[in-house]
């Protein structure tokens, strides 16, 4: 190092001096006069040019160190300074300061400080570029994932356009839409209003027509109690004149007569009569009473939902007297009906998908018609010996009474209600609000009749023209069984069809026809005049629904009977 501590290299100044010190054994070497004229030795050159490439590789290297090299002179120099500052130093003769060994040692250490923060900031910049590495990998992994993302974005924003599209596409057709609703909403506010009006004058014409038709009905009461008024005064002539002509030898023959002629005045019927108070009232089955049916004008039955039909016997002053109970059914009894021919047998459907006859002199069982897939809901006696049965499982059967078998099975694709048999045909009601006519020959229905509602119940008259109609659109039709053509509608406010299961009647001289509600209340309408005649409640059924009715045969009486084993007798 030079005395005034410049802040080169040491190698530098160890290449100087070697030069400096080369140049000094040039001079002391003897000049080649004196020297024999041989060439310079190229060893020497070769190894002084070796040592100068080496020092200039060694100066190359640790060219990098020169800061701390030139930190550590100053650091020198300001130490020196300090030193002289305080102490003062003793100057040799050469010129060069006296630097104790302490000092140096001092500064050796600060040099191996020095040295050692170097290679902790070596070791930081190797982390460091670790770190730099790590740091370009994660920027090209989040560059990979931008551009993916990037690509998602792209489709999501095309997604969007065509949904903003969509969007104003839809919301044109709202608007429209909307136009168009208040376009019908305006029209169906004025048809509202017409129909309005239109509803004002058929209330009007109903009335007037109601009125037409009292008057009607008045004057064919009138025309009735006229006709019956000449009919009882021709008799009277008629029995006076007997008794004039009387003479001694046909006394007895004569007396014979004229009692049968009084006896069969007696009875001669006069018309139905109109039911006015509940006359008895008794519990019937020991559950649901599900049909009430008349026998002959003094015996009735009922079914229930005790799996019995129980026979009763009409008697003077509205009492009841029971007989017997045909059991034999596994479930409820639905439906029943009797043989008009002869009186003695009656039939029962149940809901075991059988249907069972009895004979009602000793209450024996005759036979068990079983075939149906489902609850049979009603039966009736056919022409030659047959019976005809409606089921549940959509089908209608016909069967032979000797044989006992099933003859011919139709399929009409609904669930059958009921069922009315006039003549050689049948008439079913059905859960499609249909009525079909059937001839029993072929396995289509001959004619079909679209109804209001479901049909529940069927009912004819007594002269087989005409069909009553029982329907869950809560009124009753009146129709012509040749023509098919609807007659009347009765309808009351209060009436309310009770379900699938209630029968409606036709009072046996055709004058009225009545139905349940599901209230308990009867009522009964005039069958010519549709006029609502009277609505029984008082001391009956107790607001439980009302499902079948029965009007005894010789038009004084009517039988009803409810959900809870009730049965009410009216006159």
């Amino acid at each position: 190092m030079t005395q005034e501590g410049t802040s080169s290299s040491p190698i530098v100044d160890t290449v100087s001096t070697i030069k400096e010190e080369e140049a000094l054994v040039l001079e002391t070497v003897p000049s080649t006069s004196s020297l024999p004229s041989t060439p310079t030795s190229p060893i020497i050159c070769d190894f002084r040019n070796e040592i100068l490439s080496r020092l200039e590789d060694a100066s190359a290297r640790v060219r990098q160190f020169e800061p701390i090299f030139a930190a550590y002179s100053d650091l020198c120099e300001e130490l020196k300074n300090q030193k002289k500052q305080r102490s003062g130093s003793v100057v040799h003769q050469d010129g060069v300061f006296d630097v104790s060994s302490a000092q140096l040692e001092a500064l050796r250490n600060e040099l191996s400080e020095v040295y050692k923060k170097k290679s902790i900031n070596d070791q930081a910049l190797l982390d460091h570029k670790k770190e730099l590495e790590e740091s370009r990998r994660q920027l090209l992994i989040l560059q990979t994932q931008k551009a993916s993302l990037e690509a998602e974005r792209e489709k999501f924003m095309r997604r969007i356009a065509e949904l903003e599209v969509a969007l104003a596409k839809v919301t044109e057709e709202k608007t429209t839409i909307h136009d168009e609703w208040l376009a019908l909403n305006s029209s169906c506010l004025k048809l509202n209003e017409k129909l309005v009006e239109l509803d004002q004058d058929r209330v009007a014409l109903i009335t007037r027509i109601r009125d037409l038709q009292q008057q009607q009905a008045t004057a064919l009461n009138d025309e009735v109690d006229r006709h019956a008024a000449l009919q009882r005064r021709k008799i009277q002539e008629d029995i006076a004149a007997a008794l004039a002509s009387t003479d001694l030898e046909g006394t007895s023959g004569d007396s014979e007569k004229d009692e049968s002629n009084s006896k069969n005045c007696a009875y001669m019927p006069i018309g139905d009569v109109l039911p006015e108070r509940q006359c008895v009232k008794f519990e019937a089955n020991d559950g649901e009473v599900t049909d009430v049916i008349f026998l002959k004008e003094t015996m009735a039955a009922t079914a229930g939902s005790d799996k019995k039909i129980i026979l009763w016997r009409c008697m003077q002053g509205g009492r009841v007297q029971r007989i017997a109970a045909l059991t034999g059914c596994n479930q409820t009894v639905t439906r029943l009906d009797v043989n008009m021919e002869d009186e003695k047998m009656i039939l029962g459907a149940s809901n075991d998908h059988t249907v069972r006859a009895w004979n009602v002199e000793n209450q024996r069982m005759m036979f068990t018609l079983s075939g149906h897939g489902d609850k049979v809901t009603v039966a009736r006696f056919y022409c030659n010996q047959q019976v005809v049965s409606g089921s549940y499982d959509r089908m209608i059967k016909t069967w032979d009474i000797r044989s006992q078998r099933c003859t011919k099975s139709l399929f009409p694709g609904s669930t059958v209600l009921d069922l009315i048999v006039n003549r050689s045909i049948f008439i079913s009601g059905h859960f499609d609000k249909k009525l079909r006519v059937w001839d029993g020959r072929t396995a289509e229905a001959a004619h079909i009749v679209e109804m209001g509602g479901k049909v529940t119940g069927l009912h004819r008259t007594s002269d087989d023209n005409q069909l009553l109609v029982l329907s869950r659109d809560d009124t009753l039709s009146l129709l012509d069984i040749r023509s098919l053509q609807q007659i009347h509608i009765y309808s009351a406010e209060q009436f309310r069809t009770a379900g699938d299961s209630v029968r409606c009647v036709v009072s046996p001289a055709m004058t009225y026809c009545a139905a349940g509600s599901s209230d308990g209340q009867i009522f009964i309408w005039n069958l010519r005049t549709t006029k609502l005649e009277k609505i029984l409640y008082r001391n009956g059924h107790e607001s439980t629904s009302v499902l079948s009715l029965a009007w005894a045969p010789h038009g004084r009486g009517l039988m009803s009977c409810d959900r809870h084993k009730t049965v009410c007798y009216w006159e």
